[in-house]
């Protein structure tokens, strides 16, 4: 998009300006240096303006790109035009406080003209005009000190103009805010204020220092004479409207870091370069990636933003330091800012550079390297065929709408970077890629360490993205994270199933993998009854394949044709029975039994200790009896309880809580199993005269839902009773099969009886008459 053989031209802008024209086009954007809300970025920058006339120290400005006209020698900056019309106000000012706004100077600063606007550059003329500011040395002495006041009192200054946006930025300029628009104290944020303490002896010296060939502040001119001056060209280079947005802002304090950090380090120099730097890349090269997914009113700097925010953050997640990661990274205030309110990075509002000041001269290489290597390529085609809750994942974001653009979740975050890492270590090819896209997406769904951990993982494995399965079957092999560790070496038994058997096992594997619930993790094809990966295991995989195609859908497990493995629960009471060492694998509060996709996924088919149990069903031995040595098929197998939750809506789920004692309902009280000490079940149901309330009763089954169960005791004489059997070990007798009656005597207690030893009928009617007897 440029000529190769152009250098680039450090100048001065009244040099530059002595020698050509410079014309904003009409397609260009505002002044907007002046707005509002830029008061802390007026501030910087004209600080750092008075401090380079002051000291006599270089200041350099950025590139300023445009087409020149040989013929008229008029520049039509395609960018940097807010400097230079930030410059230009300068050196009018300064003429004018010194006392030099001559005809001969007027005659160079008629050169620089405004063409978005009639008024604009009307105005921009009338400030030029000798005449027009003969009366301004009087008027400054007077009590009215104000440049802006001068300016608008004049009556070649129409009212009108006070409406255009450009006018209105330059006179902020000059005069700065006005007091009671003011946002915060000591804010210098306009050229009256910033020099407000000069004389008339220093304005002399600031405006001899502004005409000399060595005067401080530079910029870099590049004549970009193959763009061409098209309207599509500014259309893609000022994309932004007339509004200042944060990217420009962030853009140019990006440019101005890396140029800070060039004067120390000449390391950072290559960032700067003509031709491959940053600067001129965020402009071409990389604009144009951007502009392919512009908006419908040709917006592209909130995609622009939003993709360098979320590089940056992946970037600060995997820096090292001494080789470690930093520690507690997410508490830090850079990371708290790139990673957006809410979890959501689209609409970071830009504040100043500080938030990027933690980044190395290797994470700009990076940059660069990402997006050189990013071409025209839809990413999400090479995902896994199973990915579905990222399928409007978007490497490079792209507008739903004029005013919102695509997000990505903390899965997306992490595949964000992995396909920055691949292209960070070389140029896109397919076949690679979509390996690369199959190991991470299968570790990113199936790890257990959240987005941080997940990041840094892949950050690692991505060094050896181009050829990821050659480096997982690599003998020298060495993997330092410890995030997904599981799934990690589920890829490395894969890959080397691969690389026996080729691409009739890749396909295989595949295939297996975009099953049902699966999503990339079905060790449980191939491993053994003690989670081990051999040989003779792998060729099992066929039939556990065939067998998990019966047994599951993408909810869980089905019914057949041949097999009610759900409605009759036969798949969940084979893997009951099967299993070893029932009460050293059930946690409190963890473990779920019903025949839900995560259910089976998470609790049974991947979880540790459940290996043989899985082997025996997968190979298809569902053949079970009764298991007098496990209390769950004293409770479970031999009840109806399975088959009432693996026909129940869902939600109706069986939980092994409280001690390995209960099992409970979703949303539900749960159900106190039977132990040799605590009968209540089969008491409560075979006593005569007892009625359990009809909302803890389950169909055909002999449990009953609550820690806490109501039932009424018919008494021969005709009379009902009361009571509640409390988990905590007491029976209480209640006014109307509601409240609990309190002791008159002692009105915080009430009326209960210990059960927690009764063990038969006749011991649980005299408790009931006892507590019949005390309460009267």
């Amino acid at each position: 998009m440029y000529n190769n053989d152009i250098k680039t031209q450090k100048t001065t802008f009244w040099n530059f300006l002595k020698e050509q024209a410079v014309e904003i086009p009409i397609i260009q954007r505002d002044y907007a240096q002046g707005r509002l809300g830029k008061e802390y970025l007026r501030k910087s920058f004209l600080s750092d303006i008075k401090t380079a006339l002051d000291e006599k120290k270089e200041m350099k400005l950025d590139f300023v790109y445009g087409t020149v006209d040989d013929e008229d020698k008029k520049l039509s900056p395609l960018d940097g035009q807010q400097r230079l019309t930030t410059l230009w106000l300068l050196h009018w000012y300064i003429a004018l406080m010194s006392g030099n706004l001559n005809e001969e100077v007027c005659k160079i600063l008629k050169k620089f003209t405004y063409e978005t606007r009639i008024s604009s550059r009307e105005f921009c003329q009338n400030l030029c005009i000798t005449e027009n500011f003969i009366a301004f040395k009087d008027f400054k002495t007077a009590e009215k000190r104000r440049i802006v006041d001068f300016i608008t009192s004049r009556t070649w200054f129409y009212s009108a103009w006070k409406q255009d946006p450009t006018i209105q930025s330059v006179l902020r300029m000059l005069g700065g805010t006005e007091i009671n628009d003011k946002i915060g104290e000591d804010i210098i944020d306009g050229l009256e204020e910033l020099f407000k303490d000069t004389n008339q002896e220093t304005f002399t010296e600031y405006w001899e220092i502004l005409k000399r060939n060595d005067a401080p502040i530079v910029f870099y001119h590049l004549p970009l004479e193959n763009f061409g001056l098209s309207d599509d060209l500014y259309i893609k280079m000022n994309a932004r409207g007339k509004q200042l947005t944060s990217f420009e802002n962030f853009k140019a304090d990006l440019v101005g870091y890396i140029r800070k950090q060039a004067e120390e380090n000449k390391d950072w120099k290559k960032l700067l370069d003509q031709k491959k730097g940053i600067p001129i890349k965020l402009d071409t090269d990389w604009t144009d990636i951007f502009w392919k997914k512009k908006s419908k009113d040709n917006k592209i700097d909130e995609i622009y933003f939003a993709f360098l925010n979320r590089f940056f953050l992946c970037e600060l997640i995997c820096q090292k330091i001494n080789g470690k990661y930093k520690e507690k990274i997410d508490e830090t205030p850079s990371y708290k800012y790139l990673y957006g309110k809410e979890e959501s990075d689209i609409n970071i509002k830009y504040e100043g550079f500080e938030r990027y000041e933690c980044f190395n001269i290797d994470t700009f290489d990076a940059l660069i390297k990402v997006l050189n290597n990013c071409k025209d390529y839809a990413f999400q085609e090479y995902f896994p065929k199973w990915v579905e809750l990222e399928k409007d994942f978007q490497f490079i974001p792209k507008y739903i709408d004029n005013n919102t653009i695509t997000t990505l979740t903390q899965n997306g975050r992490v595949v964000f970077h992995a396909i920055s890492k691949y292209l960070q270590i070389g140029e896109f090819d397919e076949t690679s890629f979509e390996q690369w896209m199959r190991v991470v997406w299968n570790i990113v769904e199936n790890n257990n360490v959240g987005m941080i951990g997940a990041m840094r993982l892949i950050d690692e494995l991505g060094e050896h993205s181009h050829k990821i399965y050659e480096f997982l079957v690599s003998n020298d092999l060495k993997i330092k994270s410890e995030a997904a560790k599981e799934q990690v070496t589920e890829e490395i038994a894969k890959a080397k199933q691969i690389r026996t058997g080729g691409d009739e096992w890749e396909s295989k594997i595949i295939e297996a993998e975009k099953y049902a619930f699966f999503k990339g993790a079905i060790r449980f094809l191939f491993q053994d009854g003690k989670g081990n990966v051999t040989n003779e295991s792998w060729n099992n995989f066929n039939t556990k394949w065939s067998n998990a195609q019966k047994y599951f859908d993408k909810d869980g497990v089905k019914d057949s044709k041949d097999c009610n493995y759900k409605s009759e629960a036969l798949l969940l009471k084979a893997v009951l029975f099967h299993v070893k060492d029932f009460w050293h694998l059930i946690e409190p509060n963890k473990h779920v039994f019903d025949n839900d996709n995560l259910t089976w996924k998470w609790n049974i088919l991947l979880e540790h200790g459940w290996e043989n149990a899985v082997d025996e069903i997968m190979m298809g031995n569902l053949t079970i009896t009764a298991r007098d040595d496990c209390l769950i098929y004293k409770n479970l197998y031999m009840t109806n309880l399975l088959d009432y939750v693996a026909n129940a809506q869902k939600g109706s789920r069986i939980r092994w809580i409280h001690n390995h004692r209960a099992l409970y309902q979703e949303r539900k009280q749960g159900i106190i199993l039977d132990d040799d000490k605590f009968y209540r079940n089969r008491i409560l149901l075979s006593t005569h005269g007892i009625e359990v309330n009809s909302d803890h009763k389950i169909p055909n089954c002999d449990f009953f839902w609550g820690w806490d169960i109501n039932f009424k005791y018919q008494k021969k004489d005709g009379n009902p009773y009361y009571f509640q059997w409390n988990t905590d070990g007491n029976l209480y007798i209640l006014e109307n099969n509601s409240w609990k009656i309190k002791k008159e005597e002692e009105p915080k207690e009430f009326y209960c009886i210990g059960v927690s030893d009764i063990e038969d009928s006749e011991q649980f009617i005299k408790a009931l008459e006892s507590l019949i007897a005390q309460a009267r």
